[in-house]
């Protein structure tokens, strides 16, 4: 059923459940708000996207999320030395992955 994101241990790293689902909605407000951020810097300066990337990889980290979260990982690196290349060409796939844990994390929510 999930694919992207690990309930059980989202649940072990946040036992309450009304936490749990605080945390859900506000990543559901704020998600594609940071990932158009990470989108229009990536033609811009490298300051401005190692800002946009390191925000949102804070984000994921909370969300028992290891694929989006690696790859976040990695973009939130490059940005910081300049590869602005690699981070445009990780991009689309941390979108797809961030737009599935959207899914799934409603998906999740519904169950509490």
């Amino acid at each position: 059923m999930y694919s992207t994101f690990d309930p059980k241990l989202f649940k072990a790293n946040w036992d309450d459940a009304s936490l749990q689902l605080s945390m859900i909605e506000a990543f559901e407000e704020d998600y594609l708000t940071m990932m158009n951020d990470i989108e229009s810097a990536l033609g811009g300066d490298k300051a401005t996207l190692s800002k946009a990337t390191h925000s949102f990889k804070g984000t994921l980290a909370y969300f028992a999320a290891p694929t989006a979260t690696k790859l976040i990982t990695e973009m939130d690196q490059c940005a910081v030395n300049g590869d602005m290349d690699r981070v445009s060409e990780l991009f689309p796939e941390l979108k797809q992955k961030v737009d599935q844990l959207a899914t799934e994390l409603q998906q999740f929510k519904a169950t509490l």
